[in-house]
């Protein structure tokens, strides 16, 4: 194993071995990541449809009463119960966002992992380049913007249609900030890793 070592080539190959192995990995991360968000969110927007069946039901119930009485009663109670599935789907809509964003955060964490992974590959000295002719890691800027809008467009379009059902000021702010944010951190973490990322020593 330490005879293979010394060989310069075997050694090259041995590294670009490692650090695809890493990318995959990195990559199988945020597959994980993405299915258990929609997961968690279809179980999200069940419960939304569950208060929309519950509101219809209320409502239904006073309009079909006619007794004074029993429809004072009744509007008392549809009330109450308005201000529950109001504070319920509220619950929804910041859990629905705040799981995006998070979601977000570990989507970025393992794209940056892998930008960093490529910049130190492509700071290895040129005389060690000119050696051994092996495949490019990483995409061309075109393919990693498809990319990086595939993995993070489901996620503000989860967070704004959150932001949009429960129409609630503050999870627009939330909404708003986190996408700034989570724009921010792709930019400077992923998008333009070399202006982010400590550039590994080159042959020392």
């Amino acid at each position: 194993m330490s005879s293979a070592f010394n060989d310069p080539v075997d050694r090259e190959v041995a590294l670009y071995d490692r650090a695809w192995s890493r990318i995959q990995l990195e990559i199988s991360l945020i597959n994980q990541r993405l299915t258990w968000l929609f997961t968690f969110q279809g179980f999200l927007f069940t419960a939304y449809g569950i208060s929309l069946s519950a509101q219809a039901t209320v409502l239904n119930a006073l309009a079909a009463t006619t007794q004074p009485t029993a429809t004072e009663l009744i509007a008392d109670t549809a009330y109450s119960v308005e201000q529950h599935i109001h504070f319920a789907r509220l619950v929804l809509g910041y859990a629905g966002v705040i799981s995006a964003v998070l979601t977000a955060v570990g989507v970025a964490a393992a794209r940056n992992t892998s930008a960093y992974i490529v910049a130190s590959w492509k700071a290895r000295p040129e005389e060690i380049k000119e050696k051994i002719t092996l495949p490019p890691l990483g995409a061309r800027p075109t393919n990693r913007a498809l990319g990086l809008t595939t993995a993070f467009g489901p996620l503000f379009l989860l967070m704004i249609l959150w932001a949009l059902l429960i129409s609630d000021r503050y999870l627009f702010g939330v909404t708003a900030a986190s996408m700034i944010l989570t724009i921010v951190v792709i930019y400077k973490k992923v998008v333009d890793p070399q202006a982010s990322l400590p550039t590994p020593a080159s042959g020392k």
